[in-house]
């Protein structure tokens, strides 16, 4: 059901990324620093790169010594998301939800994944035969083609103000891969189901999934290799197994540092004292 502040923004809003159609893009050309001494900044951030794993759930730190180029985006190790307590009982009432039934949450990132969106449309008759409920999230370009899937136990809405919330009342999730949602889920300690989006720069989706996957935290799927049916299989598999969804939270939950932030400045700070 969509809200006057739900139409505001959808009005607002511009494909980008994942929701535009494909197009051939020209090999990006490499940067180089002509400077000699690298400078303070530079220096901070590869000091930065042995510290991503404070920050999210990034990849091993082997490779990550190996690969200096690939540095997962800060923004992850410091935002916090200002969530103290996530509240399962608050998160029923906000999207009206059988608190007896276990709840599949499913998003593609603010905006919304069009592939995602799509097999889950295919998948659907085959969900709702698990006895589960749903919340997806579109994206505002997309909500008008997935509404119509509305029903008593699937709640479809083109856009989640409150994420918290999401979190908190879901047991399995489905999504992208990106720095952000990776960092939520290992805080929230969220089993997931990730499809990476391969035309991320440098495929840091892909490392993103494999980290939570080589810890037990993710199932990944392929969007070019998987069907619907692999994602009816992964879904039923891990969401109609208590083993299995104690075990990836567990594994989920240790891959959070909640304190990165103070670590992350701490090392920054020792860091310009001592270049």
């Amino acid at each position: 059901m969509m809200t006057k502040g739900d139409k505001k923004w959808i009005s607002n809003w511009k494909p980008t990324g994942d929701n535009m159609k494909p197009i051939k893009k020209k090999p990006a050309k490499k940067a180089y620093r002509k400077d000699s001494i690298v400078g303070k900044l530079l220096q901070l951030k590869y000091r930065m790169n042995d510290m991503m794993r404070n920050g999210g759930p990034g990849v091993d730190m082997d490779e990550l010594r190996a690969d200096k180029g690939y540095v997962m985006n800060l923004i992850d190790g410091v935002r916090q998301f200002g969530w103290t307590k996530l509240s399962r009982e608050d998160g029923l009432k906000s999207f009206d939800l059988n608190t007896e039934k276990l709840t599949l949450l499913i998003f593609g990132g603010s905006q919304g994944s069009y592939f995602i969106n799509s097999i889950v449309k295919m998948a659907i008759n085959e969900l709702i035969k698990l006895n589960i409920q749903i919340i997806w999230q579109t994206g505002p370009l997309h909500y008008n083609d997935f509404s119509n899937y509305e029903c008593k136990t699937i709640k479809v809405v083109p856009f989640i103000e409150n994420m918290a919330d999401a979190y908190a009342v879901s047991d399995l999730v489905i999504a992208r891969s990106g720095a952000i949602t990776c960092s939520e889920l290992t805080y929230c300690g969220k089993p997931s189901i990730l499809f990476p989006f391969k035309a991320a720069a440098g495929d840091h989706q892909s490392k993103n999934a494999m980290a939570l996957s080589r810890k037990g935290a993710a199932l990944v799927l392929d969007e070019k290799k998987n069907n619907k049916n692999d994602l009816i299989d992964a879904i039923s598999n891990i969401i109609l197994s208590n083993e299995t969804l104690k075990k990836m939270k567990s594994s989920s939950l240790s891959m959070s540092s909640p304190n990165s932030a103070y670590k992350i400045a701490e090392e920054a700070l020792s860091v310009m004292q001592n270049v």
